[in-house]
């Protein structure tokens, strides 16, 4: 994160590992910056079961809506 902070794929999986430790708003905050850099994947973002825990906060719905 540190060494690619700029990198969509790496702040995707940053968001991953918050959400598996348990931190929805680091997990939100990694992902929006995943968006931001270009990481808009709804289908898969919705079915990857790391992120779970957000499928239901209304930040992950306006950043990943269901198809």
């Amino acid at each position: 994160m540190t060494l690619r902070p700029d990198d969509a794929m790496i702040m995707y999986n940053v968001s991953c590992l918050f959400c598996n430790l348990g931190n929805k708003a680091e997990s939100l905050g990694a992902l929006r910056k995943a968006w931001d850099l270009g990481f808009r994947d709804s289908i898969w973002t919705r079915q990857d079961p790391d992120l779970a825990p957000l499928h239901d906060d209304p930040e992950f719905e306006k950043l990943y809506p269901a198809g």
